[in-house]
């Protein structure tokens, strides 16, 4: 529908971008509204943590094709992919502890 896109510029403009760690934030805002659900009174507990776990397989599945069929490449090798995963979830392990002084 564009003429003035041929060639080299119309591949590019459709091929996706490659992988990209900042897709697992949601996952670990997932994990910390999971901690905080404990909270509070629990009465719809259950039925929050099967809409995580569902919200959890789609993002998997989604990343499961995603990758399979059109990321170009990923390589995620480097020791500073494991230190920033320590060092996000070391604040999801203390909101764990707080809850078990809170609840406890």
């Amino acid at each position: 529908t564009h003429p003035e896109v041929q060639g080299r510029d119309a591949e590019e403009w459709v091929a996706m971008v490659p992988m990209e760690m900042g897709r697992y934030a949601d996952l670990l805002l997932n994990m910390i509204l999971g901690i905080l659900i404990f909270y509070f009174p629990g009465g719809y507990t259950w039925i929050l943590f099967l809409a995580m776990a569902a919200s959890h397989c789609w993002i998997y599945a989604f990343d499961y094709l995603r990758v399979l069929r059109s990321i170009p490449s990923c390589t995620f090798a480097a020791f500073t992919i494991d230190w920033w995963c320590q060092a996000l979830l070391s604040p999801i392990i203390g909101i764990m502890a707080a809850c078990l002084v809170f609840k406890g």
